[in-house]
């Protein structure tokens, strides 16, 4: 007759997960890589000076002294 021993602690316990080489879902990194894109398009997209106060065009227009009227 065989003496089966138990077996040793580590040797019942599940081997520990691997992360491979991509730890974060490939559904995320898609949807951060899409905001990304948008984000760049959007701001390059934009004409400065349409209605903005931080231009000196908008400042000037905003701030010229009104014209006297002969009346």
């Amino acid at each position: 007759m065989k003496n089966h021993e138990p077996p040793a602690g580590r040797d019942q316990e599940h081997p520990d997960p691997q992360e491979l080489h991509r730890p974060i879902p490939k559904i995320f990194l898609v949807l951060v890589a899409l905001l990304l894109t948008w984000a760049v398009y959007y701001i390059a997209s934009q004409k400065p000076g349409l209605g903005s106060s931080s231009t000196p065009e908008a400042k000037q227009s905003s701030t010229a002294a009104p014209t006297a009227r002969a009346g």
